[in-house]
């Protein structure tokens, strides 16, 4: 390969790039070394680094490098050609960096108890730090002339991946976070799983900017789950103990009703280990759910007894105390002009 007298990497007009390692081996004291803002360039000789130089031009002659007292460098009007190898760093911040879990965090949701399939995904931002290091520890194991940030970040996916598995975990089930929740903590997620990555990424040279949690989510088949036992405690909240209880039995008694063979009544409750208990609470709250009727004054038309207006006749129903003529409300126990009681009331 034919000697340069400038050497430089131009790029290709993207940040996407990490590492360069300039394909010239061979070069001489009057070559130039062309570092770009926002790179350094690294030459090394022997596998040892000899000189990290800034953005600017550098003559290799000035650059005093040690390995060159040892070289001779009369021949051929001082342009002997010596070997060394230059890298090009591009140590500009890269804030667009992807994450995601390769495979479902299964956990025991914490509000529901049940078993869940959490995922996540996110982004990170990462700049070079520790040139020498990196070029030490990294370079070795790309084999190409440009190392791309996308092979960087196929490098830390296992970490990764390994390590938010374990701080999300953690989180969760150490503060009781529901996952139905779990947007409201993302934040603090983020800057913990920060603190907890950046030594990760120190080890190879690198800086972890900042590292954000953009999603935590679940299958559909686990939030379907999650959506019956909401819709069963909503159930039970509204209808009562009693009334979820009696409710519960009626779908038990629907069902065996609907297969042949399938015996009387007290034998359902005996199937399911419930005995003759659960028909007598069964039967108890059904007779307090019974609506009470009564006969319009008007027409005789059989209505409810809190009726105010006879949905036959329209007449309003009104209820006179036995003991003072005081006109009550359908369904009052007691005269509020008196106190007597009502029972046996007439309508008029």
């Amino acid at each position: 390969m034919s000697l340069l007298n400038v050497i430089e990497y131009k790029g290709n007009n993207s940040n996407n790039w990490v590492i360069y390692e300039h394909p010239n081996k061979e070069f001489n004291n009057q070559s130039k070394i062309i570092t770009s803002v926002g790179q350094v360039s690294i030459i090394v000789h022997g596998g040892i680094v000899e000189k990290i130089l800034d953005s600017g031009t550098h003559i290799v002659e000035n650059l005093n490098l040690p390995f060159l007292s040892g070289i001779q460098k009369n021949v051929h009007g001082n342009t002997a050609p010596f070997p060394m190898q230059v890298f090009f760093i591009n140590k500009t911040i890269k804030l667009d960096m992807l994450w995601g879990t390769l495979d479902p965090i299964m956990l025991l949701e914490p509000k529901f108890n049940v078993k869940v399939n959490v995922r996540a995904r996110g982004q990170f931002g990462i700049r070079i730090r520790n040139y020498q290091f990196l070029l030490t520890q990294l370079i070795g194991s790309f084999k190409a002339d440009v190392i791309t940030f996308e092979r960087i970040n196929d490098f830390f996916r296992g970490v990764l991946n390994t390590r938010v598995k374990t701080i999300l975990s953690s989180e969760i089930i150490k503060n009781k976070i529901s996952i139905l929740d779990i947007n409201m903590y993302l934040n603090d997620l983020s800057k913990n799983s920060l603190e907890i990555l950046k030594p990760e990424f120190e080890h190879y040279g690198f800086e972890l900017i900042n590292f954000y949690y953009s999603s935590i989510n679940l299958p559909d088949a686990d939030l379907e789950t999650i959506n019956k036992i909401l819709n069963k405690n909503a159930e039970f909240d509204i209808l009562g103990s009693d009334r979820y209880k009696a409710s519960r039995g009626y779908d038990v008694l629907e069902k065996a009703a609907e297969n042949e063979g399938s015996g009387n009544f007290a034998s359902v409750g005996l199937g399911l280990g419930l005995g003759k208990s659960f028909a007598d609470d069964v039967l108890n709250v059904k007779d307090d759910m019974k609506i009470e009727e009564t006969k319009c004054g008007g027409c005789n038309h059989q209505i409810k007894k809190d009726d105010v207006f006879c949905p036959n006749c329209g007449k309003k129903q009104i209820i006179k105390c036995k003991k003072c003529q005081n006109e009550l409300n359908p369904g009052a126990k007691f005269c509020s002009m008196c106190g007597n009681a009502v029972e046996g009331g007439s309508n008029l």
